[in-house]
């Protein structure tokens, strides 16, 4: 090969060499671009709901993890209430679920459930402690969507018996043998979903989050004001404008990466007093916020003429935070 063909060919790879870098260094700046976090307020509450529908309890810390919220061994929606058809019940049906209150016992072996006028139930959460052998699975469907669970004992179905006045209520627990329901197979979330993305009994996101002033923007306009426990958020934030986490693509908080997946959108469950478990005569806050959060026309095949209000989120980095933790977002 003479002198000028290895001079061009040292030319050529050198534009390639070039225009690669180039490529390269566009592409860095647009996916750094994109997660060009911001500061956009603090982390003022974090609740876990261990059993679905039931009433909250709320941490000063916790742990981001794949299937959703989790403090020390309780881990969010991860224990059912079904009924003696084995399909599964929420305050919708059984509003008084409301009051039934979780915490977790000292030596971190229990979930133990409270309610008015009831002895406390201890639950354990290791399966093998249940029942002597190979645990009792139960088979159930969520929103339609197929799942399974550990038997957790006859105390436990007599107790909710008593308790919800009817025969045959249950309660099942998603322990890690249990597959999990995968987002992207939900029918109407599977066009917002990461493959991994997966949950147990939540509904159709790992992660639920609002800001303070949403509510209290919307209290405006209510007679009797609402808080916070109407919407059974995850995560709330301070220090942020109303709805401004609409538009938040990713979240940051502490060492956890949190991704929009979708809006909120509200139903009859917000109605609920999370204080007495009756349901609002006049089916405030949801009345009210039909009239002004709507959502945009082309967005009707997912919301339908459901009200928004907080955001649906799945996870990129599995993580700790606490109360008081910055919050910093990239804003879409």
């Amino acid at each position: 090969m003479s002198d000028l063909s290895n001079h061009k060919l040292w030319i050529i790879g050198g534009l390639a060499a070039c225009a690669t870098a180039t490529t390269g260094y566009l592409l860095y700046r647009s996916l750094a671009k994109k997660k060009e976090f911001v500061e956009v307020g603090k982390l003022e509450q974090i609740f876990i709901y261990p059993v679905k529908s039931c009433r909250g309890l709320a941490v000063q810390h916790g742990d981001c993890t794949k299937r959703g919220m989790k403090f020390k061994v309780l881990k969010d929606r991860h224990w059912l209430i079904i009924n003696g058809e084995n399909t599964f019940v929420t305050g919708r049906q059984q509003p008084r679920m409301i009051l039934i209150t979780p915490s977790l016992s000292e030596d971190g072996r229990y979930l133990l459930l409270d309610a008015p006028e009831m002895t406390t139930l201890k639950v354990p959460i290791d399966a093998s402690e249940i029942s002597e052998g190979d645990p009792k699975i139960l088979d159930t469907r969520v929103w339609g969507q197929g799942i399974q669970g550990v038997y957790c004992g006859k105390e436990a179905e007599d107790w909710l018996s008593k308790y919800l006045q009817n025969p045959g209520y249950k309660l099942i627990y998603a322990s890690a043998d249990v597959t999990p329901r995968y987002v992207n197979q939900v029918k109407r979330a599977r066009e917002i979903a990461k493959k991994d993305d997966a949950i147990a009994y939540q509904d159709e996101a790992p992660f639920a989050l609002m800001s303070e002033k949403s509510v209290e923007d919307l209290n405006k306009k209510l007679d009797k004001p609402v808080s916070v426990r109407n919407f059974r958020p995850n995560l709330v934030v301070s220090g942020c404008s109303a709805y401004s986490e609409d538009n938040w693509k990713f979240i940051k908080i502490g060492s956890s990466v949190l991704r929009h997946m979708k809006c909120d959108d509200r139903c009859y469950l917000t109605t609920v007093d999370p204080e007495t478990g009756i349901p609002s005569a006049t089916k405030e806050p949801l009345a009210t916020l039909k009239k002004y959060r709507k959502c945009k026309e082309e967005d009707k095949p997912l919301y339908k003429d459901s009200p928004l209000l907080g955001v649906h989120l799945g996870i990129d980095q599995e993580g700790s935070l606490s109360v008081g933790d910055t919050v910093y977002a990239v804003c879409q």
